[in-house]
């Protein structure tokens, strides 16, 4: 190399050191090389002096870049898919080392030039931030540069509703999605029970102004974006107070073992039963009956002849600890149960004058037909009907009811003897025996237009729900006789599967003797007429039926109205 040929280059000569020092200006890489001094000595005859010097020069690493970062120096990727992230530097004299951080922790180290990481992302890579750093011996300050990352993924979905707090019926709710999505969304829908909810397109929220027990259920917020898809399910539980069903049953007399099942539903389910309440049809109070954790009230045992005063209406109180709108905790139903009996008396007259043959008659069933039959002929002018009080003894208390009164009015009495009436409904038949005899003179009777009119006061007939006692009727005189304890049976089976009911007969024992009797007059049921002229089978009173399924007609033995 020669000097002067390198204006760069300037000798400094030192003359009293004899140096001879070489420098040059604004040194880079470009110096590097074989630099070689040369010496002549005065002496022509000497060798010339030669050092040869090599020039390295040393540099820190510049011109680092981020591969795919945009001009906001940010690196964009998707979740679960590979991000490949480089790191680029113009190496440094001594080469530097190369290091990738994400959010200051260290995922790549080593190496000069260049440096690379393989990302799997996902959500929670967003916003991290990349640092690329390169450590050069010459400096303490690395070179650097930050870039952030930007992780784009589908919706993550979320409903802020928890289901362990219990939400009333009647209340307002508001179901709303929280919805993590970096992408725009680009639809919402909601769906209930997998069917979709029209009304809520493109609505984060479900609003219930009045919330019913209808609206429980499972519901779903989607949402997408162009990423994908996200959804969520909560199940919304609406707490209702308890509302209660009664299941009952006709009895037969002879049944000995009878239950009131009681059914409550409500939310939560946790119902606790209380006593039941029997109650007459005028709501009067008859007794209590405990009831058990699973809602069935088991009958009292008792005697044949007495089951029929477990007829009424049965009253249960029941509650899961929710109130109703109105704010009541306890619930209530009732249901009639049903079992039935019939006495029957002596009537008295006199030959030759007209009698009425009343006949007091309690029936839940639709009757269907009323028999009046004797031996030999009867001459029965008209049949009425009226509705009248009646009053009666369940469990040793006294109660009220509506019962029909039923006369059979005969133009005269033609003679003392037994007649045989007979009711019946769709599924049996129920008779007993009335005896009219001569009038004694302390009977009292009433004379309407030269008719005597004698009211048995003591029969009762019972037909599918309660045993009735008669009242004092303002129009006619009474009077007590105690019944009998022979029983024949009328009908026992019909084709339903079920025992059918006894009849009693009264006043004297009659069960072994025969008679033929002779129907002079029968009525079925009509409903439009209470004076009923000679026809077969004609109407005397109708009732509405509680339960036509399940209705049962019986006697009783032993049963005395008392005024």
């Amino acid at each position: 190399m020669f000097v002067d040929e390198l204006i760069m280059l300037e000798i400094v000569v030192n003359n009293d050191a004899g140096d001879f020092d070489l420098q040059i200006e604004n040194v880079s890489l470009f110096d590097e090389g074989l630099y070689e001094c040369d010496v002549e000595p005065e002496d022509k005859n000497e060798t010339i002096a030669k050092s040869r010097y090599l020039l390295q020069i040393k540099a820190l690493p510049t011109e680092m870049v981020l591969v795919n970062a945009t001009w906001d120096d940010t690196i964009t990727g998707i979740e679960n898919e590979s991000l490949v992230i480089e790191c680029r530097v113009k190496s440094g004299k001594p080469p530097e080392n190369l290091t990738l951080k994400i959010n200051e922790v260290t995922v790549n180290t080593g190496g000069h030039g260049s440096i690379a990481y393989d990302l799997i992302p996902d959500r929670t890579n967003h916003n991290n931030q990349l640092l690329c750093e390169a450590e050069s011996p010459l400096t303490p300050v690395p070179l650097s540069k930050t870039v952030k990352i930007d992780i784009k993924y589908m919706p993550k979905v979320m409903i802020n509703h928890d289901e362990e707090v219990a939400v009333l019926e009647g209340a307002n709710k508001t179901l709303c999605c929280d919805i993590d999505s970096n992408a725009n969304i680009s639809f919402i829908f909601w769906s209930k029970e997998g069917k979709g909810i029209t009304s809520n397109i493109n609505s984060s929220c479900l609003f219930f102004k009045y919330l019913d027990r209808q609206d429980r259920g499972n519901y779903t917020c989607f949402a997408g974006n162009e990423i994908g898809n996200g959804s969520f399910e909560t199940s919304l539980t609406v707490y209702y107070h308890s509302s209660v069903h009664l299941e009952y049953t006709n009895f037969p007399i002879k049944e000995r073992t009878r239950a009131v099942q009681c059914k409550g539903d409500g939310v939560p389910n946790n119902i606790t039963y209380f006593r039941l309440e029997h109650l007459s049809d005028f709501n009067e109070h008859i007794r209590y009956l405990d009831v058990s954790s699973d809602g069935i009230a088991k009958l009292p045992s008792t005697i044949e002849s007495k089951r029929y005063q477990d007829t009424g209406f049965y009253l249960y109180n029941a509650s899961n600890g929710v109130s109703d709108e109105k704010g009541n905790m306890f619930q209530y139903d009732q249901a009639y149960l049903v079992s039935a009996a019939a006495n029957k008396k002596i009537q008295y007259g006199e030959i030759g004058k007209p009698i009425d043959i009343i006949v007091k008659v309690y029936s839940t069933s639709e009757i269907k037909c009323l028999h009046l039959n004797a031996i030999g002929s009867l001459n029965i002018k008209d049949i009425l009907k009226k509705s009248v009080p009646m009053r009666m003894h369940f469990h040793g208390v006294s109660i009220k009811a509506n019962g029909i009164e039923v006369t059979f009015r005969l133009v005269k009495l033609q003679s003392f003897q037994r007649l045989n009436i007979t009711v019946c409904n769709d599924f049996a038949i129920k008779s007993f025996i009335l005896e009219v005899i001569k009038r004694e003179h302390n009977n009292q009777m009433i004379s309407t237009d030269s008719r005597l009119v004698v009211e048995n006061r003591n029969i009762s007939m019972v037909s599918g729900e309660q045993h009735l006692e008669s009242n004092n009727d303002s129009n006619t005189s009474e009077h007590t006789i105690a019944t009998s304890d022979d029983e024949i049976n009328a009908s026992e089976h019909l084709d339903d599967g079920y025992e059918r009911p006894y009849t009693t007969l009264v006043a004297h024992i009659y069960a072994e003797e025969e008679h033929g009797y002779s129907s002079t007059k029968t009525s079925s049921i009509n409903y439009n007429s209470t004076t009923l002229q000679n026809a077969t089978c004609r109407p005397c009173f109708a009732f509405t039926e509680k339960d036509k399924q399940k209705t049962f007609i019986f006697t009783d033995d032993g049963q005395e109205n008392t005024k």
